[in-house]
């Protein structure tokens, strides 16, 4: 063992990597088991040895360069799919590329882009060679080491020097993340969110890796990550829905009264809660809902409502999550139909502002990485992890309450038949003539949308059928369970398996009552969160202090895309990454990005829709060929942003008046 550069090591990732100081900690005084590192590498017999059997042949700096050879021979990437015009249209984004591409009609593009990228996944840190080598081979940003074995990462700590690592790859813009999780699928699901770090922009040609000596578990992790990229090109949010939920968070702040969930209770609560979804297996689980709901919390999600109360089961809290309008239309059927008053909705602030109104009391609560969150509320205020369904709310809002065990019913996320998605007693279903007057789609087209057509482990059954915004749905939930290790959640349901959760058959659920009556808990989860009048949070000064902010980021933007744009005859693909760092630090820092404030809230708004533009031009100049052909495609891109950049001051400009009014 190296101890020099093992505490030398740990002390650079305590310092440097976004997950430093946990893992620094674990690993300084750790001891592998029956594992050890044997040679050395300047005699070229370097090599790690378990149980007496050496891991590499002939030595671990020649079975790395052979495997480097042969990977680059055929390497795996991630590539996106060509960005569309016709996706979310009438949107900033969508009109800048209906213009780019009019003006680049007949263009022909490569099918594969230029060998430079946003990321390295490495699946097995092993002895980091082989990641070492291709970095001095490929020109990427940011390298992601992905492991299960904690003894292997140990060897690589003793080995590889990453300080030189990290100056390596930070003198690129880039740095290093380290996924340590024993669990493969949380291994996946955390590898997934680096990449929606601050380089997602940059993630198309991304280089997908498995070292050699890794086990059964990094192959798992490896077919997880595969399984879960189909929600990569999934948006981090666009200009248009920044300004609705700025705009509804403020509605909402100054028109209502309401109470304020924040991310953990004044006390725990000695009482389960059962989640309802509209998942088809409710069919199945309504005589163990009845049995068990007056001896637990009843949290229902969207429409769900409409199965608790047309089966006589009145839930204590009711989740709704979506901003977009016609949720009002779903609520205002569901009222007519089963009726709302008697309901206590929670939800966050950004939901139309008509949806309170509907309901006998209202708990709002600040989501995080928002634009209002960010400028309203402190960092303490903001609830992590409760997106992206109403669901995922529900057992977020459950964890708020102070509540530890968690019964999951409908929560399906898919199922064994891909043509089924709701309840038969799901609005969806039953009213299907209404719900399309409400939502002008019919299931049929909602489906078609995002079919479930992904199989993946179930929860009670062998395999089932998901879809891409499930698979989504799914990853929040583990994270959510697996970051609380005191939550005992038990599954009733018959769809995906949930990393975090033990299934339960819902038949064999019998909750025997609290020492503490329900309806005491109940009114002590109410008190302890305070109560607010309307205005009393939203403040005008700090609007104006944020609307100037936003317009000194998009007057900068501009400047910088006009000062590239008079470069763009020298080597386009270096002018498009030095305007790309540039642009970068004026973006929200990654999903991940803590600080709030007015210029982190500023910097959120337009952040998803600028993303989306700067991709589609690295997706597009990285297959053009020709310095002819880059350079004018740079001077096309460069005034096509500057145009929809002065659309967004515009709206802007109305977003601030009606907020101020």
């Amino acid at each position: 063992m190296n101890r020099s550069l093992y505490d030398s090591n740990l002390d650079v990732i305590k310092e440097k990597e976004a997950d430093g100081r946990r893992l620094a900690a674990r690993f300084r005084n750790f001891r592998p088991t029956d594992f050890s590192l044997v040679g050395e590498a300047e005699a070229g017999t370097l090599n790690l040895v378990r149980a007496g059997v050496p891991f590499y042949q002939p030595d671990a700096l020649t079975s790395a360069a052979v495997q480097v050879d042969e990977y680059l021979q055929s390497p795996e990437r991630y590539m996106l799919d060509r960005p569309s015009a016709r996706q979310d249209p009438g949107t900033v984004h969508s009109d800048f590329r209906k213009a780019l591409y009019g003006a680049l009609d007949g263009w022909e593009l490569s099918a594969e882009p230029s060998s430079d990228a946003g990321y390295l996944v490495s699946f097995g840190a092993g002895s980091g060679i082989a990641a070492l080598l291709l970095l001095d081979r490929l020109d990427v940003r940011n390298l992601v080491l992905v492991e299960t074995d904690p003894d292997r990462l140990w060897a690589c700590l003793n080995i590889l020097p990453f300080d030189g690592l990290f100056q390596k790859l930070e003198a690129r813009g880039g740095t290093v993340r380290i996924i340590l999780e024993e669990d493969p699928e949380a291994a996946a699901n955390w590898a997934l969110q680096a990449l929606r770090g601050v380089d997602h922009t940059l993630v198309d040609g991304s280089y997908i890796f498995r070292e050699r000596d890794g086990d059964d578990l990094i192959d798992q992790a490896g077919d997880h990550f595969r399984v879960n990229l189909t929600t990569l090109a999934a948006s981090m949010g666009f200009f248009e829905d920044e300004c609705l939920m700025f705009a509804n968070t403020v509605a909402n702040l100054k028109r209502h009264h309401f109470r304020l969930m924040g991310p953990s209770a004044v006390s725990p609560k000695t009482i389960p809660a059962l989640i309802v979804g509209s998942g088809p297996s409710i069919d199945q689980s309504i005589d163990s809902i009845q049995r068990n709901a007056d001896k637990t919390i009843v949290i229902s999600g969207g429409t769900a409502i409409t199965i608790m109360k047309r089966n006589g089961i009145e839930p204590d809290f009711h989740t709704q999550f979506e901003n977009v309008a016609m949720n009002v239309d779903v609520l205002e059927a569901i009222e007519e139909e089963v009726g709302l008053k008697n309901t206590i909705l929670i939800a966050p602030t950004t939901v139309d502002p008509r949806i309170p109104g509907l309901f006998k009391e209202t708990i709002f609560y600040f989501r995080d990485s928002l634009c209002p969150t960010k400028l309203f509320v402190e960092m303490a205020d903001m609830v992590p992890l409760s997106g992206p369904t109403v669901t995922n709310l529900a057992c977020r809002a459950g964890i708020s309450f102070g509540i530890t065990e968690f019964l999951l019913y409908g929560i399906d996320l898919g199922g064994p038949n891909p043509e089924t998605h709701h309840s038969k007693d799901s609005i969806y279903e039953y009213s299907k003539n209404r719900m399309l007057e409400a939502t002008g789609q019919t299931m049929q087209e909602v489906a078609l949308a995002d079919p479930q057509n992904i199989p993946v482990a179930g929860n009670r059954r062998d395999r089932v059928y998901t879809s891409r915004i499930m698979i989504l749905a799914r990853m929040f939930f583990e994270k959510l369970f697996t970051s609380s290790n005191h939550l005992k959640v038990y599954n009733c349901s018959d769809g995906v398996r949930i990393l975090g959760t033990q299934p339960v058959d819902p038949k064999a659920v019998n909750i025997t009552a609290g020492l503490v009556e329900k309806d005491v808990l109940k009114k002590a989860i109410l008190d302890e969160m305070p109560a607010y009048e309307p205005g009393a949070i939203v403040s005008d000064e700090r609007i104006d202090e944020f609307g100037a902010r936003l317009r000194e980021i998009f007057a900068t933007l501009k400047t910088i895309l006009a000062r590239h744009k008079a470069r763009a005859n020298a080597d386009a693909d270096v002018v498009f990454r030095e305007m790309y760092d540039e642009i970068r630090p004026l973006l929200q820092q990654g999903q991940e990005e803590l600080a709030h404030g007015t210029d982190a809230a500023a910097r959120v708004v337009a952040n998803g829709t600028v993303i989306m533009i700067v991709q589609t031009g690295h997706f597009l100049l990285r297959r053009l060929d020709g310095a002819n052909q880059k350079t004018h495609f740079l001077e096309i891109f460069c005034d096509c942003f500057i145009d929809v950049i002065a659309r967004m001051e515009d709206e802007l400009t109305a977003l601030l008046e009606k907020a101020l009014k």
